[in-house]
């Protein structure tokens, strides 16, 4: 008799460790599925933060220009998500058509985050601008602002100042930054936005 109850509740524990199997199964599996969540929700807000960030560099560029490299009579030729200018998308095109830059470059350039053409203060001349623009600057951005601004001198044979803009850059990347030529641009009104979210976190 003590046998059988032994074999009725060894049958009962081997019931209980399958339903346990069953459900820390289900809870790595719902554990999988917060995690996947979890990772489009950062992807997501930081999509967002950088659209916001790229919306407020669009409206004050012209500005920035002015202040930190000394251009005036800038005008808007490309910003990532609104309408490139005709006439500077033809230049591009017509550039690569004539083997001035590759069709990449052609795409790379009308992809940048911002490009303005605009006057230098001291001597009138006419030069372009590319930014790229990330709430933290990183190497892929200082890269990409050097390679498409070569991409536009060659397409139009003008000087092509590369730059990028954020709130933040560490050390190894501003040194990067002053070896490509590529400048470095923290705009006050970007850094104080930080130090708010720092304040309200």
């Amino acid at each position: 008799q003590d046998l059988a109850t032994l074999k009725e509740d060894v049958a009962t524990i081997k019931e209980d460790v399958g339903t346990l199997k069953e459900d820390v199964a289900t809870i790595k599996e719902d554990v999988g599925t917060l995690k996947s969540d979890v990772a489009t929700l950062k992807t997501s807000t930081g999509t967002l933060v950088r659209s916001d960030l790229e919306r407020r560099a669009r409206e004050i560029i012209l500005n920035i220009a002015r202040d930190e490299l000394g251009l005036t009579k800038g005008r808007i030729l490309v910003a990532r998500g609104k309408d490139t200018a005709p006439a500077f998308l033809e230049s591009i095109e017509g550039a690569e058509e004539d083997g001035l830059i590759t069709e990449k470059q052609e795409g790379d350039v009308l992809f940048a985050d911002i490009i303005i053409r605009a006057r230098r203060t001291h001597n009138k001349e006419y030069v372009h601008a590319v930014f790229e623009v990330s709430r933290t600057i990183r190497n892929n951005d200082i890269e990409r602002a050097a390679e498409r601004a070569a991409a536009v001198t060659a397409a139009t044979g003008q000087e092509t100042i590369a730059a990028v803009i954020g709130e933040r850059i560490q050390p190894p990347q501003q040194a990067l930054a002053e070896q490509t030529g590529v400048r470095v641009i923290l705009p006050e009104v970007f850094r104080q936005n930080e130090e708010d979210e720092a304040l309200a976190a």
